[in-house]
């Protein structure tokens, strides 16, 4: 993180599931005080073999946000939060003007959980281009 911290802002990503949401003050703690600018809390998706974030730590995760608000925190586009107030910036401007993902492949994404990707190749910018006019299947 120290490294991270010297050659660019950085955010941590947190999967908040029931085994995860004890050490959430931790993990906080950990994340800002290393210099991270932003948390990105993931409330577990289920899958094939995960039921995905129960109804309590929802209710415990909002409860977090909802006194924690110190922080700069974030949740994906398109989880549904409940009662976690958020803030929507962008919601009047093209979505890749105000926000994009880039994983660690480096293919290029609306947001985080978008099944459709592009690989960045020469440029972000010819990424964000060649996203724009995608039609829906992955690069």
């Amino acid at each position: 993180m120290d490294l991270a911290r010297r050659l660019s802002p950085f955010g941590v990503n947190y999967v908040v599931n029931a085994q995860t949401i004890n050490d959430l003050d931790e993990a906080a703690k950990l994340a800002f005080g290393k210099g991270a600018v932003e948390m990105l809390l993931l409330p577990e998706r289920s899958t094939g073999d995960r039921d995905g974030i129960d109804e309590v730590t929802r209710r415990t995760l909002s409860e977090w946000v909802g006194s924690n608000r110190h922080y700069r925190l974030a949740i994906p586009d398109g989880y549904d939060p409940g009662s976690i107030p958020i803030a929507n910036p962008f919601h009047d401007i093209d979505p890749l003007q105000g926000y994009a993902h880039i994983d660690a492949s480096c293919h290029l994404r609306v947001n985080a959980y978008s099944p459709v990707a592009v690989k960045i190749r020469s440029s972000i910018g010819d990424a964000v281009g060649r996203l724009r006019s995608h039609s829906g299947s992955q690069e």
